[in-house]
Order: structure tokens, then C-alpha cells, then sequence
């Protein structure tokens, strides 16, 4: 059965509004065996004023990432006759680029640098790889609230010892076909995209 699901052009960092800095589901862990590498960059993030703060940008790379009709309260104009449900498929690696406060040396970058997300698949899994809304907002909100050295390893992220969020990556552990799924994010040299809107072309859905 497929549906049609029609998205129009959203201005996602001008819908970002203030959340606490911790905005992990209550009941989301982080799965055992997953592991976390943070890069060695002269750059770092600010969230400490517009266009977004942690809870803003994880909802928008959450959002590109699997629907943005999980998030219909932020984005009321999306037009979604896609099926709502708990899992969702990851079919093939992904990417997007998004425009945050980006650091160097304590002043801001301008123009010149971008936030790069990447979503990979373990080549290794035969079977259907699926994750959920609340796997998406963990994993992300623990890289940019949770120190690379935390004593809980499975929810560790890159926080510099500063307390400034950095980059890396996350190799997801668990049982599940989750497991060796890869995030990645890391500062790239910005492309002539809007630094406010990320377009979502017209797709269809299959629901199942």
C-alpha cells in the first residue's frame, strides 16, 4: 500500500525555540557496546543564542533524517497523509548539512562553515534496519550535551572539557538492526544552501 506524503519548503531554524539543554526521552538509553569517537577540531558549537539551541537542531536532523510529520507541532503547514508509526526504516545512508553558531577560537565562523549529519547502515545487516524517533533525538543529544569521558560510556558524547560541544561520531551497539549503524557529524566548508531552509521534496510513503 503507499500513500502520498506532500511536504512543502520549511524554514527550520527560525521555527527553533528554547528547550533544556538535556532533552533525552525519560525512558531512551543508549545502546550497551555503543561507542562514541569525538574529532580533534579547532572548531566547536555555541548553543547559547539563535538560530539554535540543542533541542532545535536535534528536531530538525531528526526530522530530515526520518519524517517531519513526527514533529507536525513544530511544523503545523506540513501537509502528511504518512502513516505514523514506532519504527522506521533506514533504506540507504543519508546526509545533511544545517547552520548552527560555529566557533573558532571563541568567535564565530560567519558563512564559511557548515554542520554536516550522516546517517550509515552496517553494511553487515540483511535484515530490514529500523530505528525510532527517540533513537534519533538520544543519539544526537547525547553527542552535544555529554562529555567524551563520562564514566558511562554508553552515553557519552563530544563536550569538550570547556563544555563546548565538538564533533565525532557514534557506532550504535545492541542486538538489534541497529547495531553498527553510524552518525556522523562534522564541520564542512559551507555549500550556497540557505543558512534557514532545508528542502523536503514531494516523496511517497510506503506504509506498512
Amino acid at each position: 500500500m503507499h500513500t502520498s506524503l506532500n511536504l512543502a519548503v520549511i524554514s527550520f531554524a527560525a521555527l527553533s525555540v528554547a528547550y533544556p539543554a538535556d532533552t533525552q526521552p525519560p525512558t531512551w538509553s543508549a545502546a550497551p557496546g555503543s561507542t562514541v569517537t569525538c574529532s580533534d577540531s579547532d572548531k566547536v558549537l555555541s548553543f547559547m543564542q539563535g538560530p539554535y539551541d540543542v533541542k532545535g537542531l536535534v528536531t530538525d536532523v531528526c526530522a530530515n533524517l526520518i519524517s517531519p510529520c513526527l514533529y507536525k507541532d513544530k511544523y503545523p503547514n506540513i501537509v502528511c497523509t504518512q502513516e505514523m508509526k514506532e519504527d522506521w526504516p533506514i533504506t540507504a545512508p543519508k546526509t545533511i548539512d544545517l547552520y548552527p553558531n560555529i566557533l573558532l577560537a571563541g568567535n564565530k565562523v560567519g558563512n564559511k562553515w557548515a554542520l554536516k549529519f550522516g546517517l550509515t547502515p552496517s553494511p553487515e545487516q540483511t535484515d530490514p534496519v529500523t530505528w525510532t524517533k527517540n533513537d534519533c533525538e538520544g543519539y544526537l543529544t547525547n553527542m552535544f550535551t555529554k562529555n567524551a569521558s563520562d564514566s558511562d560510556d554508553t552515553r557519552a558524547g563530544c563536550v569538550n572539557d570547556s563544555g563546548s560541544p565538538g564533533v565525532g561520531s557514534v557506532t550504535i551497539g545492541g542486538a538489534t538492526t541497529l547495531k553498527g549503524t553510524k552518525i556522523d557529524i562534522s564541520f564542512v566548508e559551507r555549500t550556497a544552501i540557505s543558512s534557514t531552509t532545508i528542502s523536503i521534496p514531494t516523496s511517497t510513503a510506503t506504509a506498512s
